[in-house]
């Protein structure tokens, strides 16, 4: 008996410890690779679709806001001021062209190098 009582309670204890990371917890913060699915994959594209001026005001404040929590988060790999240039960078041109600036467009597309990050920091 006394083994079927520890058995429950070690299986609640670990269940416990299980389920905020099953249920995502309200807590679960993005990961680089989920801002960098939903910035840059199909079906939204965000980026492309910003750097082209075909976005909507609510696409480009969420692609600025992707590149918001992207800078926070801390370097996957390689030297953290890299990293926090990188994303600074980024992010700057993404309010820019959210706001419309002329050639802004470019200059996203241009500090967008996958690989100049992936090389430094992947």
């Amino acid at each position: 008996m006394k083994r079927f009582c520890w058995c429950l309670i070690l299986n609640g204890c670990l269940l416990g410890l299980a389920v905020p990371h099953i249920a995502g917890g309200a807590e679960a913060k993005p990961t680089i690779k989920d801002i960098m699915t939903a910035a840059h994959k199909k079906p939204k594209e965000l980026l492309k679709k910003v750097a082209t001026g075909a976005a909507t005001d609510a696409e480009k404040a969420e692609l600025v806001k992707l590149y918001q929590t992207l800078a926070a988060l801390p370097a996957p790999r390689g030297e953290a001021a890299s990293w926090e240039e990188k994303t600074k960078t980024l992010l700057a041109a993404a309010r820019s062209a959210a706001e419309g600036k002329p050639e802004a467009g470019e200059e996203l597309t241009r500090v967008a190098n996958c690989a100049a990050c992936h090389q430094s920091h992947k």
